[in-house]
């Protein structure tokens, strides 16, 4: 259950290139279904064409630096040699130049160039063609709503901040976002918003010590911070967290994002958080069950 699929802790920096040109230039893409398993224990699947009707499933890892393709598209694709590779969290099979990715009738900005790796390893028992990283996602401004499972594309300069909830700047670093806050609720540390962790999040070592040991009293307070197992993000109380201790950066993951209706403004620089519930959802045994009934007790 503890996967963080291609988050980036080292960036792949020869991609944070000029995007490839859209089909349809400024043209938003449509919103999108995706499984109803994003969020509970899975990460957000969508479907995507190239340069014929089939469909593709493309995962979503705000995360991940790049757009990364399964090995099986290699025959397909124009090698572009590069020694700019920094590295990756995963082994980089090729660098290659990017195939037109589209949903709808939409093509997707991208970067110019993509990697490839064996997805099929990381995946066992899915069919995965790629997973989309910044280079694409951190041009548009996405709406991501689990209650009816939607991916939406909203312009930028024209969403509506009362109705999207509580508001945090995003930092970038490196390709990808940050907040100035943490799910422990102490002040000033920050955090990865990555939707690639598929469980609650991650906090580094000191942090995580922190949130485990502190008595619960004044709980309520962001100064104060949050006490296991229950959280704190923007002043916003939230229950029952699996947070793994051992991070070298604090990570928010799809788990804890899917207890609210998230809005990601790359552009516009900001995230926007909308409670829809403080605790897992109903049935979150199925996935989280070995956490829930028994690690709630170790501390």
């Amino acid at each position: 259950m503890r996967a963080i699929f291609l988050s980036v802790v080292v960036a792949i920096v020869l991609l944070l290139s000029q995007p490839s040109a859209s089909a349809q230039d400024g043209a938003l893409p449509p919103d999108t279904s995706f499984n109803s398993t994003a969020g509970r224990g899975d990460i957000i699947w969508i479907k995507l064409t190239s340069d014929t009707s089939e469909e593709y499933n493309f995962g979503l890892d705000t995360g991940a630096t790049v757009t990364v393709l399964d090995k099986s598209w290699e025959g397909k694709l124009e090698h572009r040699p590069s020694k700019r590779i920094v590295g990756s969290r995963w082994p980089i099979s090729g660098v290659f130049a990017a195939p037109p990715l589209y949903l709808g009738s939409v093509r997707l900005l991208t970067a110019d160039k993509v990697v490839t790796e064996d997805l099929a390893a990381h995946f066992p028992g899915r069919s995965v063609a790629g997973i989309l990283g910044m280079d694409c996602l951190g041009h548009y401004c996405l709406q991501l709503d689990f209650v009816e499972n939607k991916l939406r594309f909203l312009e930028s300069s024209r969403i509506g901040e009362q109705e999207l909830g509580k508001a945090f700047p995003l930092t970038e670093l490196r390709g990808c976002f940050f907040v100035n806050d943490n799910v422990a609720g102490i002040s000033g540390v920050q955090s990865l918003i990555d939707t690639g962790c598929n469980f609650d999040g991650v906090l580094a070592p000191p942090l995580f010590r922190q949130w485990t040991n502190q008595p619960a009293a004044n709980a309520g307070t962001v100064d104060v911070g949050a006490h296991y197992p229950d959280g704190i993000l923007g002043g916003v109380a939230y229950t029952k967290l699996y947070l793994a201790g051992d991070g070298e950066q604090n990570l928010i993951g799809l788990h804890f994002l899917a207890r609210n209706l998230v809005t990601l403004n790359f552009p516009g620089r900001m995230l926007y958080l909308l409670q829809r519930s403080a605790g897992p959802s109903p049935g979150e045994e199925n996935y989280f069950g070995r956490f829930y009934k028994n690690t709630f007790q170790t501390h």
